[in-house]
């Protein structure tokens, strides 16, 4: 996930704001189980297995009281990547933990919805090839419409992969 190339959230104000240093990445299945919030690990663990993890990495950004996050989750391939994604998203809403479930309009395989049990509740979930690319922005960020913005998150970072 190259993730000092992702674009700048677009809001007024975060043009400029870097990632955290270090980058979290995570080489195998246990290191990001150990270090991630999860729902279920078991499952994590069973899904990334079928679908063929590689690696992982995520960073964080910060922006006085504001806080969100991108991380990237690179699989054997894109059908791998796409259906690991899907499968993702259908367990976040058997579990009853997702609302405003939608499509991100011009940006294929990718959604944005609210995460109802965590920090950062705003998401937007794509695939650009090989990997999964979740973003995730806390309900502390002082713009109007996060899930909003969370999609126009997802199309800048679709776009910049594509250039």
């Amino acid at each position: 996930m190259r993730t000092l190339q992702l674009p700048a959230l677009p809001a007024p104000g975060f043009e400029s704001v870097r990632p955290e240093i270090p980058l979290g990445r995570y080489p195998n299945i246990d290191s990001y189980i150990q270090y991630t919030t999860l729902p279920s690990p078991s499952r994590t663990r069973e899904l990334f297995q079928r679908y063929g993890y590689v690696v992982a990495e995520a960073t964080g950004f910060t922006l006085g009281e504001d806080h969100y996050g991108a991380e990237g989750l690179q699989f054997r391939n894109s059908a791998s990547a796409d259906d690991y994604n899907r499968t993702d998203i259908l367990d976040l809403c058997d579990q009853g933990v997702v609302e405003g479930l939608r499509p991100i309009p011009g940006v294929a395989d990718a959604f944005s919805f609210v995460l109802t049990d965590g920090l950062t509740p705003y998401r937007a979930y794509l695939v650009i090839g090989d990997a999964v690319i979740h973003l995730n922005i806390c309900s502390c960020v002082t713009v109007p419409d996060l899930q909003s913005l969370a999609e126009r998150w997802a199309t800048r970072v679709e776009e910049r992969s594509a250039s």
